[in-house]
This record gives C-alpha cells, structure tokens and sequence, in this order.
C-alpha cells in the first residue's frame, strides 16, 4: 500500500502480489483479490515489462475471482492473460478450459463446449507432456458436461477416452476427474456396481493437495449414499464437502452442501426445515450469477411448494427452473423437472395431463439409455392410471416402479412403490399389507416422516 500509493511502482508490483499469495495461502481469497489488482495496476509496461509474470498475476486473479463467483471479472482477467500469452499454445488451452469452467457456471453449457473444443483442437495430436496433459484435462471436462447436459452415455464415452489420454500422459488432475465424473454418470445409468473410481480419485486429489475437488467428491458420494438410501451418511459426505468448501473460502460450492442436505430433509417430508436452506442457497447462487445453481434451488423450492400443496407457487418456480435447464441444455434435468412438474399434476388430480407428461417424459429417458427419474415417472404415470379407474396399467407402472428401483438399490424409490400399492390397494376397497409393512418398515429406516398422498377415488364394495 505504501509503495503503491507513493507511485513507487516496482516496489508496489512486487510487494502486491507477495502480499496477494500470503492472502490466499490463508484463504483470504477476497484479500488476495485486492492485493492482485493493485499489482496488475502497477505491473512494468514495454521494454521492462514481463509479460510472463503479468499473465501469471492475471490468471491468478481470474482464478480467485472464479472462487467468489465473479464470473464477469474472472473472465476478464483470464482475457488479459490470452493476450500476454498468444504465442503458448499449452497455456492458451489452459485458459480455454478456464472459460469454460466460467460459462458452465454461468448457464451457458453449449458455449462451454465450444472453448473445450477450441482448446482440444489447438492441442491434438502434440505428445510432449504439457500439451498432452493439458488436452486430457479438456477432454475430461468435455465428458463432464456432456454428462452433466444428459447425455449419460456420450458421456462416458468421453470419460473413458480422458482417462486413457491421462495415463498415458501421466496427468493426475484429469485422471482425478474422469474418474468421479465418470461415477457420477455410471450411478445415474443404474450401473452403480461399475462406480468404483471415486475413492482412486480422492487419493489422486489427497496427493496434489486439491481441497476444491476433494470437496466435490464428497458431495458425489453423498449423491450416491442418498441415492442408496444411507441418508444419514449422505448428510455427513455432503456436510464434509461443504467445510472443505467453506475453509478454502468458496462461498459458492459450500452452498451445494447446504442445498443437498436440504435435499434429504425434503425427501424425508420435514419441509419447514428444507425450505429456508433452499432459500440460502438460492441467495448465494443468485448474487454469484450461478446459473446451474439458481436453476437446482428454484426447481426444489418449487417440489417444497408442490408438497405443501400450493401448486400455483409450485408452477411458477418450475417454469423458471424448466427455462434456465433449457438454457443450459440440460437433458436430463430437464426430465427431473418435467417429473417433478407430473408429480404436481398427480396431486392435482390431473390425471389426463400427468400421463402425457409420464409418457413423453419415459420416451427421452428410454433415447439416453434411462434415467434416475425412472421409477418416480413411472409411480406418478401409475397413481395417474388408478385416478381414472384404470387398474391394470397402473398396476404395471407400480411393478415397473419397483424393479426399478430395486435394480439400482435405490431404497426411497423402492418405499414409495411399495406406498403406492398399498393405497391403490386401499382405494380399491381390499389392502396389500405386504406392501405396506415393507414401506412403512423403510420409511422408517429412512426417517421418511411425511409423504404427500395423491388423490384417489374411494371404490365403494357392497356388502
């Protein structure tokens, strides 16, 4: 400050970003911010600049900007650093791949994709190991949004052919990342026994000293726990992800801990509690312009509306999280919308509506090789089908609902199934208390404390 303000510029350029990688050690990560942009304000122009050190300061400040989840500004700092570095193609690609990550976060997954591929085709073909290791690294997130956009199956297409190019190339990073994205996509094609690259992946970060990714690791396995009905273990992974998230100063990626847990809270029908994390996490979202995060909270704040039975609020929130999934083109969050979108309907007694939307909805997730939406599209479908007295196909869709479920061990899907053909059962005038011994016995393993009913007629049996 001293230096910097008494216009002694060398001292100032050299003690700024001194103090600015002391701040960030300490995850001061606004400090080093500041620090970062007085430096680049004083940095040695012409004959004394150096350009190198400039576009070193540049990125640095682009990537701490990214952290705070200010993407505008990370963008223009990276942008300063492509001019300074023109003539490189490795660091170039590795500002590709920094774009990227920015308009991922932004909403925009197709304009991502473009900058990967602009930074795959710089580098293809090159074998020394700075270039190929910087193209495995674009080729993993490649993979990552494709899986990411919902197309499960490019996606582990891609992933597969990132970890063969990182082997050979010795790149730790990328490896890291295939392998826990590529997880991610096997679990959500229900071929959750092939997942077994996540714990390889934590090591990998562990020796690079990565928290960031740690943290996203965590909260991947806390998908799966919650996914395979180990909700309380699911609630510590997503919580330890969120600390890592917290300690390294990342506002923004703590928040996907906080609106994970209120995930399960939702799930397990304490709504009242759900509601308000949804809300903080939207809040941080919002005011990093996080679009793929506005567009999670919004779309679950409208299933906490649905399941309190204010299905006009329900549609609005919906509406706004079906428009930004469609921003991103996001396949398959966009089917997890449409799902959710049924289940209002079904609780409306829509029935004719709910089928058409089931029934659309079965035929996208069927094109990409299924979907986790599933056995919950198929339950909805079946509750719509026993709304119109239409006992057989419902009793198919319930059935459907449960081998599902099952397959892929998803233990709250198999509950609601079972729930279902109990109440089916119920309004028919007879009972199923196999069925209804079984949900409540995991209903209650699960702490499932309510579950909205849908609608159904009462069939009257004369005596």
């Amino acid at each position: 400050m001293h230096f910097f303000h008494g216009h002694v510029q060398e001292k100032a350029w050299d003690y700024s970003r001194r103090a600015a990688a002391v701040a960030e050690s300490k995850f001061a990560i606004a400090d080093a911010a500041e620090h970062l942009e007085r430096a680049l304000q004083v940095a040695p122009r012409g004959a004394h600049g150096d350009h190198a050190a400039e576009a070193e300061a540049s990125e640095a400040l682009g990537d701490l900007r990214e952290r705070m989840g200010q993407y505008p500004q990370a963008a223009a700092a990276y942008q300063r650093a492509r001019r300074l570095l023109e003539q490189d193609e490795v660091a170039l690609g590795r500002l590709y791949f920094k774009h990227s990550v920015l308009e991922e976060r932004s909403g925009s997954n197709p304009q991502a994709l473009r900058w990967l591929r602009r930074g795959m085709q710089l580098l293809e073909g090159r074998t020394d190991a700075p270039a190929a290791q910087q193209y495995a690294r674009l080729v993993a997130s490649y993979g990552q949004i494709r899986q990411a956009q919902g197309r499960r199956l490019d996606g582990v297409a891609w992933l597969s052919r990132a970890i063969e190019i990182a082997q050979q190339a010795d790149e730790k990073e990328a490896l890291a990342h295939a392998y826990f994205i590529l997880d991610w996509a096997l679990v959500e094609l229900g071929r959750g026994n092939e997942a077994v690259h996540s714990e390889r992946a934590l090591e990998l970060y562990q020796e690079l000293g990565k928290l960031g990714p740690q943290a996203t690791i965590y909260n991947n396995l806390g998908l799966f726990a919650w996914w395979e009905g180990r909700w309380d273990e699911a609630v510590e992974l997503y919580d330890k992800g969120r600390q890592l998230r917290v300690r390294i100063g990342d506002e923004v990626d703590a928040a996907t801990g906080t609106h994970n847990i209120a995930e399960v809270m939702s799930d397990q029908g304490r709504l009242a509690e759900a509601q308000p994390l949804f809300a903080e996490a939207l809040r941080v979202w919002r005011s990093s312009e996080y679009g793929t995060g506005v567009a999670y909270a919004t779309r679950s704040l409208g299933q906490v509306a649905s399941r309190q039975g204010d299905f006009e609020r329900a549609a609005e929130l919906y509406d706004a999280a079906r428009e930004q999934f469609q921003a991103l083109v996001a396949e398959s969050e966009l089917i997890d919308t449409d799902a959710r979108i049924a289940e209002a309907l079904a609780f409306q007694g829509r029935s004719e509506d709910a089928i058409e939307l089931t029934t659309a909805c079965l035929k996208r997730t069927t094109a990409g090789g299924g979907a986790t939406q599933d056995p919950l599209l198929h339950r909805v479908r079946g509750y719509a089908y026993a709304q119109r007295a239409e006992w057989e196909p419902a009793e198919r869709d319930f059935n459907r609902s449960l081998e599902i479920a099952k397959a892929r061990n998803a233990r709250h899907e198999v509950a609601h199934a079972l729930d279902a053909m109990a109440r089916v059962a119920e309004a028919r005038g007879g009972s199923d208390p196999a069925a209804r011994a079984q949900a409540d016995e995991l209903y209650e393993a699960l702490g499932i404390v309510f579950v909205p009913a849908v609608p159904l007629e009462i069939v009257r049996v004369s005596a």
